[in-house]
């Protein structure tokens, strides 16, 4: 299986939906270097949660091959329920309290670009491509903004 990592930053911090950016750069060794992709977008009205599983959901559907991926960014809800998810699926999307569980169909969205890969996540705040995400959707604002 081929190896990707995946660096994902986000811009919205405040748990009211409000207007945010989303990044991600993918990473892969092709020979012995390191290539990269990535992409930047504009979400309205969105949560830190809802952002943050729109940025995987994104990110993991530029994969073409199944790979093994590490996902790594300022992501803990979503590492925190990732296991979640086999059950809410055979619970049809809902908690264990029979509620449907929120974001359900971003959820759903993640579940299905997920397939066929191998995924684990690490929780960091920044990473090495941090800074330049930043950077870029920083442009991307500029650009808007005129």
């Amino acid at each position: 299986m081929k190896q990707v990592g995946i660096y994902i930053t986000t811009t919205q911090k405040c748990p009211k939906p409000r207007d945010g950016y989303l990044g991600y750069v993918l990473e892969y060794w092709k020979g012995q270097e390191a290539e990269t992709r990535e992409g930047f977008e504009k979400a309205e009205q969105v949560t830190p949660h809802q952002l943050e599983l729109m940025a995987c959901i994104k990110a993991l559907k530029r994969l073409k091959v199944p790979c093994e991926t590490e996902i790594t960014g300022d992501l803990a809800w979503i590492q925190a329920n990732w296991e979640n998810r086999e059950k809410w699926k055979e619970n049809n999307w809902k908690n264990s309290k029979g509620k449907e569980i929120k974001h359900k169909e971003l959820w759903q969205q993640l579940d299905q670009a997920a397939e066929g890969h191998k995924i684990a996540f690490t929780h960091r705040k920044s990473h090495v491509y941090s800074t330049g995400i930043l950077e870029q959707i920083r442009k991307q604002e500029e650009k808007e903004n005129r």
